[in-house]
């Protein structure tokens, strides 16, 4: 029991016991955490001891999880709220479905050669979708408030319009998104 002492309470009911491990990613973490556990289980089976593994990267690997399999969810939610706003500003389903369609197609391919390159999802990857729709969107909004002009003051056609749009927000709108 003395030897135990600075591992237990007490009542030797609860005994702490650290790891120290190389860095790795939060699935590895959790998997180490779920192996570790199994086997604690194993060796402590009809003893009536309970193994509860914590601490900051058990933690930090939960919540890391947690957020990348909320974005998809949350990417939804927010292209939904943007799509509404657009067509409460722009006053047209057309014009704001289309808008819609360059900030997902956006995304949409970043994530896909995130994949193809073999790239993870993660906590970095989740910021920058916010910050791509954000940027989308304020060139969307340039745009397709330009174009909604342009078909007001007499275009004579769509494709005349666009033009009209690109030529007076193309170049400010390159910019302010390099620049992002």
């Amino acid at each position: 029991p003395e030897s135990l002492s600075g591992f237990t309470d007490p009542t030797f009911s609860r005994a702490r016991v650290s790891m120290q491990v190389r860095s790795m990613s939060s699935e590895q973490v959790l998997e180490l955490a779920d192996r570790a556990k199994k086997i604690a289980a194993e060796r402590l089976e009809g003893t009536g001891l309970e193994v509860d593994l914590t601490g900051l990267p058990i933690l930090f690997a939960k919540v890391v999880t947690n957020l990348v399999e909320d974005a998809s969810g949350s990417f939804g939610l927010a292209t939904l709220v943007i799509w509404v706003a657009m067509f409460i500003g722009l006053r047209s389903f057309t014009t704001s479905f289309a808008s819609m369609i360059a900030n997902v197609l956006t995304v949409g391919l970043t994530f896909a050669t995130m994949g193809a390159l073999g790239l993870r999802f993660d906590t970095n990857s989740a910021f920058v979708a916010c910050l791509g729709i954000g940027i989308t969107d304020d060139v969307t909004i340039h745009i397709a408030a330009r174009y909604q002009r342009a078909r007001a003051e007499g275009s004579p056609n769509p494709k005349a319009a666009i033009h009209y749009a690109i030529a007076h927000v193309g170049h400010p709108v390159v910019l302010t998104t390099v620049l992002l």
